[in-house]
């Protein structure tokens, strides 16, 4: 802003007092609430499925958000397998970036038979699916997004 066309520095002071309260104070806190209080949510009871058969681990964001060209994890607590190849030291069940499975860094127990819904991440569900559960399969998964 230039004082010469007719506001005062006063005036002037006050507008970059607003800015400031905006870009300084109040996109931080939009920022937050819309990137870290939109969480995931998972089933808080237990799924059970017979071996042979096909299971969806139900797992969403609060809010919907396309997350089609994000990262989604899927890890199994307790997990020591080994990835299908080693590039990385953690294991997933399932590695999706930006449109892609990624095999190389999955356990290779779950490579072929894990899948998410592409229709449902445009709408922040990245539920997944296992076919063919076997008793391997049983324990505590854990998804993620960034």
């Amino acid at each position: 802003l230039q004082p010469n066309k007719g506001l005062s520095k006063s005036s002037i002071k006050t507008l970059l007092n607003v800015e400031t309260l905006v870009f300084h104070i109040l996109l931080p806190i939009l920022l937050y609430i819309f990137y870290c209080e939109n969480r995931l949510i998972g089933s808080d009871n237990p799924i059970i499925v017979a071996p042979g058969q096909d299971v969806i681990l139900p797992c969403r964001l609060q809010m919907e958000m396309d997350l089609l060209h994000k990262t989604i994890e899927w890890s199994k607590e307790g997990s020591k397998t080994e990835p299908a190849r080693r590039r990385s030291w953690k294991t997933y069940v399932f590695l999706y970036r930006r449109g892609i499975q990624i095999s190389a860094m999955m356990m290779q127990l779950y490579i072929q038979r894990t899948s998410l819904f592409d229709e449902r991440l445009r709408h922040g569900d990245v539920s997944l699916k296992i076919m063919n559960v076997t008793l391997d399969d049983s324990g505590t998964y854990d998804c993620g997004q960034m």
